[in-house]
């Protein structure tokens, strides 16, 4: 019983040594959440998340479903409603013209947000594993918590990841009382 005792982590957290927290514990789903302001050139936001394995998720405890890996995204926050969001005028409408909002971007099709991942090795190297400026940043979906907006998935070997979003341009549209934050998320079958 005592070798039980000793052996058995803390709170049935097999991670509990790392700092931050993993996005996924067991069943349970945590988010990394870092503030941003998108309207203001030279906001440069960095932080570090990790991916670690777990077990594959089954569905009705039968199936094997998919493994889930973080997302990194774009949460928008600050309107009072749904409809308020919708007449804001700040989600453009581009590429085929149905009516349909598609996400964020500049008038002018230039990029406003560079983003870096880089995976830190054992020794404390990093290496970046993707690095992009974004011209755009494409609609997800709307929550209770506000709207997200995707940036990367991390398809990546396991480990610890730095993640760096530099804004390169002024969008003044943004400032009108939003909050921006970078979300980084699990989604799997439960």
């Amino acid at each position: 019983m005592l070798l039980w005792q000793w052996m058995k982590p803390p709170a049935d957290d097999p991670y509990f040594f790392l700092t931050p927290k993993p996005t996924i514990i067991n069943d349970q789903y945590y988010s990394v959440e870092k503030p941003i302001k998108l309207d203001k050139a030279g906001e440069c936001v960095s932080f570090i998340f990790w991916k670690v394995p777990q077990p594959t998720p089954k569905l009705l405890y039968l199936f094997p479903a998919n493994k889930p890996s973080p997302k990194i995204r774009i949460r928008m926050s600050g309107f009072k409603n749904n409809e308020e969001f919708w007449q804001s005028g700040i989600l453009t409408e581009w590429r085929d013209g149905r009516g349909t909002w598609e996400g964020i971007k500049r008038k002018d099709n230039q990029p406003f947000l560079e983003v870096t991942i880089a995976k830190i090795d054992s020794d404390l190297r990093e290496t970046v594993v993707y690095k992009e400026a974004l011209s755009a940043l494409h609609f997800y979906a709307v929550f209770d918590e506000g709207v997200l907006f995707d940036v990367r998935e991390v398809n990546d070997p396991y480990g610890q990841y730095k993640v760096t979003m530099k804004v390169l341009e002024d969008i003044p549209e943004l400032s009108k009382g939003l909050d921006f934050f970078i979300d980084i998320r699990q989604y799997g079958i439960k």
